[in-house]
């Protein structure tokens, strides 16, 4: 894909194709896939990944060969480091990310989840979402409070604040 998301090349390619999974870069570091176009299948939901060099033997000249491995980004986010102070977040932002950890300090239970990093503590996306209603992020009506809250999580996930493990929630390290 080009800047603008609008694909390289011929678009008649497109038309032929069986399933398109488009990549890209988070601003963040690291990397991000969804299915964009799937003919007996549906599209997915965007998710991280990391690639990974591996040794995968020599050749005749005694040289090491390498090759790179795609990692579930999930579980664990290596890029997460990205600080408040190094982003600026919109209010929203700001009070679902205060909500999610007075969400997270709520929970009375560990929660294990095969996606979720050892140790972190997790609350469901429901449960959040309560939380930062209550907590107001927005002034508006049911609409805009959903609105405000989609906003503000699209921002947290893309800047990395936040870990995402359907249906779990937590923040990233």
């Amino acid at each position: 894909m080009k800047a603008g998301g609008t694909p390289a090349g011929s678009v008649t390619l497109i038309g032929g194709a069986d399933t398109i999974i488009n990549t890209k870069r988070l601003d963040c570091g690291g990397h991000s896939w969804h299915v964009e176009m799937a003919k007996d299948d549906v599209e997915t939901k965007e998710r991280p990944f990391t690639l990974e060099i591996v040794a995968v033997g020599g050749n005749a000249e005694e040289n090491d060969l390498t090759s790179c491995v795609v990692r579930d980004g999930s579980a664990k986010n290596p890029s997460a480091a990205v600080r408040m102070d190094r982003v600026k977040l919109s209010e929203s932002a700001r009070v679902a990310l205060a909500a999610l950890s007075e969400a997270i300090g709520e929970a009375s239970a560990d929660v294990q989840h095969k996606d979720l990093p050892p140790g972190v503590k997790a609350v469901t996306l429901n449960q959040w979402r309560e939380k930062a209603y209550a907590r107001g992020v927005s002034d508006g009506d049911t609409e805009a409070k959903r609105k405000a809250f989609r906003r503000a999580f699209d921002a947290l996930n893309a800047d990395c604040f936040i870990g995402v493990a359907d249906p779990y929630v937590w923040i990233a390290d």
